[in-house]
């Protein structure tokens, strides 16, 4: 006999097994509410990528796609999404800058404060990791691997 039942946005279902004349429940799948997620990056071909990476860990997210520092501070003020993927070196306004008008548009408004992980193919100079602690959750690493994507995925959104 199999019986369902939900709790704290997990479905358990009650196994049809017994072990030592105890029937077990396991988690089938996690509900999850519709996540939003948006990308920032100025290359099309990596905003593509990371959307379709996206994708395949869950179809079901919102994703919005920006191709600037500026049209993601709108963008953002706009949607609220629940995760911010940015590309930290962008031309006319990087993801330092990006990332400092969102804080502060949070900071001024009281806000809870958005995952933002950092995307870049260098490493950081002494100044960019001062920056970085304050402004940004975590980063990765481009390329972007589909393990990394989902465990960052997992950390911030689950």
């Amino acid at each position: 006999m199999e019986e369902s039942k939900k709790s704290d946005n997990l479905t358990l279902k009650k196994d049809t097994f017994i072990s030592d004349n105890h029937s077990y429940s396991t988690i089938i799948e996690k509900e999850s509410k519709p996540y939003t997620i948006m990308i920032v990056d100025d290359i099309e071909i990596n905003l593509f990528i990371l959307s379709e990476l996206i994708d395949s860990i869950n179809n079901k997210f919102t994703i919005i796609k920006c191709s600037s520092g500026k049209e993601a501070t709108e963008k953002f003020i706009d949607t609220r999404p629940d995760i911010l993927f940015l590309d930290i070196y962008m031309p006319s306004m990087n993801g330092f800058e990006t990332a400092k008008v969102i804080r502060d548009f949070e900071n001024k408004h009281e806000l809870a404060s958005t995952p933002i992980i950092a995307l870049t193919a260098d490493s950081f100079s002494d100044n960019d990791e001062l920056n970085f602690e304050n402004l940004f959750n975590d980063f990765m690493k481009k390329p972007i691997y589909l393990k990394n994507l989902s465990d960052s995925l997992n950390r911030y959104l689950f």
